[in-house]
């Protein structure tokens, strides 16, 4: 079935309603950033509210090019950059001036070329303009201790987030058609898609 998004306009389909988890009031939402931002329009999600001071500083910082993220955490925000995506969603749609005056790219960031620890990694922009390269050990450094919850792949990028179990899928090209399922709904999507593949007549398998 398709839906239209109340937060964000975009449409988008749902194939099994009774599994989507973004919903609300009998009202389904695209992705999970859309859900906390409806959500935080009827006062439940207190861990998005910013003051009007706190976000015209959050303003003023993206159009300078500069990264809020910091600042919006130590403004109790545990989530900076789902926050950052919701005020930039609701300028493009009501106040597409001042959404004119956010640069594209994040401001140039002075990096060496070459860091070298063993294993290339590439830092790039949006654009796909590389910033830095660094070589990352495929074995954690003594004393380290890091987890690995995204990854770039060549059909898109790939984020996990263990607290609410969800994994997300951004399509390359696509960065605001975000598949955001619960590892469980994933799982279930793996079962039936070869299925549904088969009786559609299309042929998964490549053979």
């Amino acid at each position: 079935m398709s839906y239209k998004c109340p937060v964000c306009g975009k449409l988008f389909h749902v194939l099994y309603p009774h599994l989507w988890s973004y919903k609300r009031d009998h009202k389904f939402m695209c992705t999970y950033g859309c859900l906390r931002a409806y959500d935080d329009r009827k006062g439940m999600n207190t861990d998005m509210a910013l003051t009007k001071e706190q976000r015209a500083s959050v303003l003023d910082m993206l159009i300078k090019g500069e990264n809020p993220n910091e600042y919006i955490k130590s403004c109790g925000i545990k989530n900076p950059a789902c926050t950052v995506w919701n005020m930039k969603q609701y300028l493009k749609k009501n106040d597409p001036a001042t959404f004119a005056k956010i640069p594209t790219a994040p401001k140039k960031i002075e990096a060496p070329e070459t860091v070298t620890l063993n294993g290339p990694v590439k830092i790039e922009t949006p654009e796909g303009k590389t910033l830095a390269r660094i070589d990352v050990p495929k074995v954690p450094a003594k004393g380290i201790e890091y987890k690995v919850t995204g990854i770039s792949t060549g059909i898109g990028d790939f984020q996990y987030y263990k607290r609410n179990d969800y994994l997300d899928w951004s399509p390359i090209g696509n960065c605001n058609d975000t598949v955001s399922l619960k590892v469980e709904e994933w799982k279930e999507l793996l079962k039936i898609l070869p299925e549904a593949a088969k009786v559609l007549g299309v042929d998964i398998n490549g053979r």
